[in-house]
């Protein structure tokens, strides 16, 4: 589901902003496969929480894991492989700043 399938591209040559609306378009299709509101997009992400696991630490679990399965790739391998499994990690990391946002939103609302 990651990277592989995914909008068509601009072509306005901004590399950085293709690469960007694709991983937009992978965390709403994978929002939506979890069956995550529009109201609360990081409902899924937040729910760890409830195990008494800090969300942020589970997104760098996350990313670690990835990383692992990356590390265990070779070029002789699929490059599109390669390539779902960066998606991935740059969605996790997208989330966890997402999460962290809401974290320090929420303490100074608090405050």
């Amino acid at each position: 589901m990651a990277g592989s399938q995914s909008p068509a591209e601009n072509d306005d040559g901004d590399i950085y902003g293709i690469v960007c609306d694709q991983v937009h378009w992978l965390l709403t299709r994978k929002r939506e496969y979890y069956g995550c509101p529009d109201e609360d997009p990081l409902a899924n992400a937040q729910a760890v929480a409830d195990d008494g696991i800090w969300p942020v630490t589970y997104q760098m679990a996350r990313i670690s894991e990835k990383l692992r399965r990356m590390r265990a790739l070779t070029r002789s391998q699929l490059k599109q492989q390669i390539r779902d499994t960066v998606f991935d990690i740059a969605g996790h990391a997208i989330v966890a700043i997402a999460l962290l946002d809401k974290e320090v939103a929420e303490e100074q609302t608090e405050q």
